[in-house]
């Protein structure tokens, strides 16, 4: 045999040797130790610029990430930091173990709550300690602006419909592949989105799934009354004074908290028919 023939021989079983040979984890948004060497890098799907380390038995080896240098982010394909890579951040909260990518899923009303995925199905809802109460699709940790719930999402069999939103229910959302929708539309005045018919309508009630949600800036933005009559909103520290004529406003003095609530509602309606010299309590209820 001569010296060519031996060589395509030999390629012969190396090339299907090589081709099923399992790889170590690629994608940015999983942490992937399978078929990964002993210290070799695999990314950490929170946060593009921190890692993890493998084992070399296809599991982490250690329980917390690493830190990339500063001005670098994790190459997932290169398993290594880079500063020449962008950080595009990955889907973090699931609310259905079927579309998961992260092993949980979350509560859709309430930040305290997560599951653990078996498969396509979910285990008994856990709740977060009380010092690190806030679950961010990954882990209980305390930063409360990174809660999972009260988001919209498309759950499998919902493709190509309307949504609403969790907390207005004059806005919606379309469905175009189970996970987070990426648009959004508003109802006209006077409607409210009926998840029956999946449009907006005069008829539908006010069905909001979650109240009382406080913004990033520490603002709940909406809120409305049971009469009727469309007023400016009020500035910081400034509410409806119905002691004077119905629409004028006085300065008022309040804690940090009542102030960082009340200084965003915009569109308060009031009643407008209020006796002069009378003062009238104001009910402001959450949409």
């Amino acid at each position: 045999m001569d010296s060519q023939a031996c060589f395509l021989l030999l390629l012969l079983f190396i090339i299907p040797a090589a081709l099923g040979q399992a790889v170590c984890g690629t994608d940015a948004c999983i942490t992937d130790c399978t078929a990964c060497n002993d210290n070799e890098m695999v990314a950490d799907p929170s946060d593009c610029r921190r890692y993890f380390m493998c084992d070399g038995k296809d599991n982490t080896k250690y329980p917390l990430p690493f830190d990339c240098p500063d001005g670098e982010i994790f190459d997932a394909t290169q398993h290594k930091c880079d500063p020449d890579v962008t950080c595009s951040p990955c889907p973090r909260c699931y609310y259905d173990c079927a579309t998961s990518t992260t092993g949980f899923i979350s509560s859709p009303t309430d930040c305290n709550e997560y599951s653990v995925c078996s498969g396509s199905n979910a285990e008994p809802t856990m709740r977060c300690p009380a010092a690190m109460p806030h679950f961010d699709g990954h882990a209980c940790q305390t930063d409360a602006s990174r809660c999972c719930h009260c988001q919209p999402y498309c759950y499998p069999g919902q493709e190509n419909t309307l949504i609403i939103d969790p907390i207005d229910c004059r806005k919606f959302h379309p469905c175009t592949a189970a996970g987070p929708p990426t648009g959004s539309g508003t109802c006209s005045a006077g409607q409210h989105f009926d998840e029956s018919l999946h449009d907006c309508s005069h008829n539908a009630p006010c069905n909001t799934q979650c109240t009382n949600q406080v913004g990033t800036d520490g603002c709940i933005e909406l809120f409305t009354c049971l009469e009727v009559g469309n007023f400016a909103k009020c500035p910081s520290a400034v509410l409806l004074n119905t002691t004077n004529a119905p629409g004028s406003r006085t300065s008022i003095n309040h804690p940090p908290s009542a102030t960082s609530i009340i200084r965003t509602m915009s569109s308060v309606r009031i009643p407008i028919s209020v006796p002069t010299k009378t003062r009238v309590p104001i009910i402001l209820l959450p949409r």
